[in-house]
């Protein structure tokens, strides 16, 4: 018992010994483990940091680029004058009747062929460019046409949009119509009226 005690004695003394000459290298080694471990954690923290400035910039940027892309795609109102029809209008501003399609769309009219007075109605810039109509198509045009080979008669309740679902499967087709009639308000149809319905 007693070798064992003065053993462990003997070891603590050399352990005593060894830490009080080694001291200096102790604390040095504790200090620079330290220092490395705050470097690294500002390291991480820093990076994390300017990734989430970089994903709040990035995210800032898009939100800019989507309300300008909304901006440019409706940025124009039109208000609806009496006798008024939406192919009239997009000859009026496009050009082209068959960009009816474009503002029926753009405004979500289930029926296109109904419009008021005072109506307002945003006007998409960014739409497809389609065949002029404005001032192109005259009546002997449209009487020479080879295409037209089928003829509807309107029933009462009928408009145009009505027409085109029911020949075409498909009401936006009503400007062909309009068009192969020569009628200068689609708006205005009478039961009994002949139509000739273009096929190609």
């Amino acid at each position: 018992m007693d070798n064992k005690q003065s053993d462990i004695k003997s070891k603590l003394n050399e352990l005593k010994k060894f830490i009080s000459e080694n001291l200096t290298y102790i604390i040095t080694g504790l200090l620079i483990l330290i220092i490395t471990v705050g470097v690294l954690y500002n390291y991480y923290n820093n990076a994390n940091s300017s990734q989430e400035a970089e994903n709040a910039v990035n995210e800032s940027v898009q939100q800019e680029a989507e309300q300008q892309e909304t901006a440019e795609n409706t940025v124009t109102e039109y208000v609806v004058q009496r006798g008024d029809n939406l192919w009239k209008i997009a000859e009026k501003i496009y050009g082209s009747g068959y960009n009816a399609v474009d503002l029926a769309q753009a405004n979500k009219l289930s029926n296109p062929n109904l419009l008021f007075a005072g109506q307002k109605l945003s006007i998409p810039q960014n739409v497809p460019n389609r065949e002029p109509t404005a001032d192109k198509i005259s009546t002997k045009e449209t009487n020479q046409r080879k295409e037209v080979v089928k003829e509807y008669t309107v029933k009462r309740g009928d408009y145009l949009w009505k027409i085109a679902e029911e020949v075409y499967g498909d009401g936006f087709m009503w400007s062909k119509i309009a068009q192969a009639n020569n009628l200068r308000n689609p708006d205005l149809l009478f039961a009994g009226q002949k139509l000739t319905i273009p096929q190609n």
